[in-house]
């Protein structure tokens, strides 16, 4: 497993220009109670510093795009859009560049699909492999390691395509736990597009 993960990390840090469409599923599960929500989620970035996200589905609706200097917020619903100087975009997977942007909407996307596998190999001791997966990915099945993580409040599955190392799907589980109830949070996040 510690191979993959590396192939992977390696796979990721190499990226430059990309594009990722993904559907992000969130539900949350009570006894007596289950919410969820669901997003459709577009990253790009072209390699020099500027990307482009739009976010749509349930919630607010929001177009992000980032020259490397100044970054734009536009909400579709109040037809208005924001902007601010010196939003450094997060373009080196994995740099300190990626961990600064936390605060930003684009940097929590670009970590959510592609910085944060650049180093999860250093989680390989709490990881497994369990088997081999085809699963359907633009019209075809694609074979994909199944990879498990088993960490402290979390277990999170990754489908990762064995030709080119890049994560095709992922599904995180976090059990919660309260004193009067228990809950579950699932997130699932299926790529469309890479």
């Amino acid at each position: 497993v510690g191979d993959i993960l590396r192939k992977m990390g390696s796979a990721y840090s190499q990226l430059r220009s990309y594009h990722i469409a993904a559907v992000r599923q969130e539900a949350y599960l009570e006894p007596r109670f289950g919410a969820s929500h669901s997003s459709v989620i577009t990253l790009d970035a072209d390699g020099k510093g500027r990307m482009r996200m739009n976010l749509t589905g349930e919630g607010p609706n929001i177009l992000v795009v980032n020259d490397g200097k100044t970054t734009w917020h536009y909400a579709f619903e109040k037809n208005m859009y924001t902007e601010r100087k010196h939003v450094a975009a997060a373009a080196e997977p994995g740099t300190s560049e990626s961990a600064a942007n936390q605060a930003d909407l684009l940097g929590r996307t670009e970590d959510l699909l592609v910085g944060r596998y650049v180093k999860l190999w250093q989680f390989e001791k709490q990881a497994s492999l369990q088997g081999e997966q085809a699963i359907e990915f633009q019209g075809r099945k694609t074979p994909c390691y199944r990879v498990v993580f088993h960490l402290k409040d979390l277990r999170d599955q990754l489908w990762i395509d064995q030709s080119r190392y890049l994560v095709l799907r992922e599904k995180t589980v976090r059990p919660i736990a309260a004193p009067e109830r228990r809950s579950l949070v699932t997130d699932a996040i299926p790529l469309t597009e890479f």
